[in-house]
């Protein structure tokens, strides 16, 4: 069971499915675990691949590998030894200073370096922009860009999910490459098949249940596992916008891949960016917090063609703080009926 459901979180390319009634805290299965005894079981791996990024490293900085078997529960190295300091330190920083919150995590101070940042870059900023004496940029409202973004892809706020049928292929890291298959006939009704190196692994959603089949067994799954299920499939939906525009906001500006995009707040856990130019939505940006510290699941959209009467992305990438979990869908073909 808990191989097949990791394989199908690779293959959908989100963060691991957390099932509370059957996802233990660290302190029940890992008795050599020191600082992050709070943590569920499924959260571990991605927060320790959150600590990795943050400081540029790979798992073998902390971790003991013999030949190709981890032994994590060895704690010869003086790096794990100093990391568990200053994961303490973190969280003595959030528990004593931001009410308990993860305000301050590993890449606040570290950046993707081994050595903390602690000298400011020289030439000194210029006082126009250090005191915001330039003039803010004037900002679409959220409203006026929902707007254009449901006026690029030609659809309407309060059209329905339309009934499709995608095929493409699923493109991983270590060169894995799998084909896929999905229908959708409903928010709440659709089913994707995979087809991987190690068989076939296929998911239904169905009201309010989905079921897993892999090696010709059936397994019901629990609700926290069908909603990400039911959310990577909202993923393909023609409208990928349907939180109430009251509750969004207009944040300011990024640049991605080259392009200026409107960064949209809606709610605390969810950022959108829609292209300056093109009003496309190219990235959705999902926040889910933790004891230690946030966890982050990010879609990126491109490639916007005709297909049934609105403009869709053809490539969609997902990918997480777990290099092994991004994965690029290259899409074949896009029915509608």
């Amino acid at each position: 069971m808990f191989r097949t459901c990791r394989l199908l979180v690779a293959l959908l390319s989100l963060a691991a499915v957390s099932v509370r009634a059957q996802d233990p805290q660290i302190r029940e299965t890992r008795p050599n675990v020191k600082v992050l005894k709070d943590l569920h079981e499924s959260e571990l791996f991605l927060e320790m691949n959150f600590v990795a990024d943050a400081l540029g490293v790979h798992c073998d900085y902390c971790h003991v590998k013999n030949d190709t078997k981890w032994v994590w529960a060895d704690d010869s190295k003086p790096t794990k030894a100093k990391g568990r300091q200053m994961m303490t330190m973190v969280a003595g920083l959030n528990a004593s200073s931001f009410n308990g919150t993860t305000r301050v995590t590993c890449f606040t101070c570290h950046r993707g370096s081994l050595e903390p940042a602690r000298l400011v870059p020289l030439p000194p900023i210029e006082s126009a922009e250090r005191t915001g004496q330039r003039p803010p940029e004037t900002l679409p409202t959220a409203q006026q860009i929902i707007d254009r973004y449901l006026a690029a892809i030609g659809a309407h706020r309060d059209d329905p999910v339309k009934a499709m049928r995608i095929t493409g292929v699923i493109e991983r890291s270590e060169n894995r490459k799998d084909t896929f298959e999905l229908s959708i006939l409903g928010e709440e009704n659709a089913r994707i098949t995979v087809t991987t190196a190690d068989g076939i692994v296929e998911q239904t959603l169905e009201g309010k249940s989905s079921t897993l089949r892999a090696k010709d067994k059936v397994t019901e799954l629990p609700p926290a596992a069908y909603e990400r299920f039911r959310r990577s499939i909202a993923m393909y939906a023609p409208i990928k916008v349907r939180d109430s525009v009251e509750q969004m906001k207009v944040t300011g500006t990024e640049v991605i891949d080259g392009r200026k995009t409107y960064v949209v707040q809606s709610g605390p856990a969810r950022k959108l960016y829609f292209d300056a130019t093109s009003s496309l939505l190219v990235r959705d940006l999902r926040i889910t917090e933790t004891v230690f510290v946030p966890l982050l699941d990010q879609i990126d959209y491109s490639d916007y063609r005709a297909a049934g009467g609105v403009k869709m992305p053809f490539v969609i990438r997902t990918s997480n703080v777990a290099p092994y979990d991004t994965a690029t869908r290259r899409i074949r073909e896009m029915k509608f009926e």
